[in-house]
């Protein structure tokens, strides 16, 4: 009877630590400043009516090829002001912009900021990268440029010798009459909705200070606006979200912008190289008084 109530003890206490670490893991948690890679030029002043920003997640570069054309296309189209990437793949320890061909191709003259997402120790020939990022491109003036880690969700899955830290990078861009704080996330996807609600809930609460402001990126809400806790979050935030009705697809939307503090319009692009497809959001700018 002893060992019987002994190891109903330590069941008891081994649930009471496995609820206590669940509950902990389900708190939400700051998100970590990381530092960014940098490359700032001069550009000429923002005096158009709207920006328009792009965000797409390339898929590692892997169909490289199809990915520049498609974003050559969408620059000749839509001339954006700033392109928001997710999963831009790095492969070496110099800046990027000086040795990598990609970056030269299509960014010649643009400020980028960039935050490592994967980090891979031993590369292979699929992990053939250095680590991959959220890249924010800009021809535009910004300022107070800066990158979190959100709130780790789950183990990599891939062994020891890969890091995964979902982020976001944040600059504001400075127009005619103001500032707009820009929000390029990468959310988890390997986790329940729960997980990603509380990396949202931390995308909100860095924008808290911006009066106007647009995030946007790699969200993968996979359920929706009912299932997915993450858009509500944002939109108790005050950010109205640009595909709301656009979800229900033959599949799932995983790519989102939202807007607080501004008129915007969000709008579904096409593109190729990549398991996912581009978007663009345009924010409509105050007059000038």
């Amino acid at each position: 009877m002893r060992r019987i109530e002994q190891a109903k003890q330590g069941a008891r206490v081994a649930y009471a630590v496995g609820a206590s670490l669940v509950r902990k893991a389900l708190e939400p948690s700051d998100p970590r400043p990381v530092p960014v890679v940098l490359r700032k030029l001069e550009h000429p002043p923002l005096n158009d009516l709207a920006l328009r920003v792009v965000s797409w997640n390339v898929q590692r570069g892997y169909g490289w090829d199809k990915v520049r054309k498609t974003l050559e296309r969408i620059k000749r189209a839509h001339d954006p002001h700033v392109i928001f990437l997710q999963e831009w793949p790095c492969y070496g320890k110099s800046p990027f912009w000086d040795t990598d061909v990609h970056a030269k191709q299509l960014f010649e003259g643009w400020s980028m900021v960039y935050a490592p997402v994967h980090k891979v120790r031993d590369r292979t020939p699929y992990y053939n990268f250095s680590h991959t990022g959220n890249l924010v491109a800009l021809r535009v003036p910004f300022s107070q440029e800066a990158a979190w880690s959100l709130a780790h969700m789950r183990r990599t899955g891939l062994g020891e010798g890969h890091t995964i830290e979902r982020g976001a990078i944040r600059v504001r861009v400075h127009y005619h009459s103001g500032t707009l704080g820009l929000y390029n996330f990468h959310l988890e996807n390997c986790c329940a909705p729960k997980g990603r609600e509380i990396q949202a809930a931390s995308v909100a609460r860095l924008a808290a200070d911006d009066a106007m402001a647009l995030a946007g990126g790699d969200a993968n809400f996979f359920m929706g606006s009912l299932l997915e806790g993450g858009i509500g979050e944002l939109e108790a935030a005050g950010f109205q979200n640009l595909f709301a009705g656009a979800e229900i697809r033959a599949l799932p939307r995983l790519d989102y912008f939202f807007a607080k503090g501004c008129d915007a319009v969000g709008t579904q692009l096409r593109g190729q190289g990549s398991d996912h497809q581009p978007i663009l959001a345009e924010v409509l700018l105050p007059m000038k008084e």
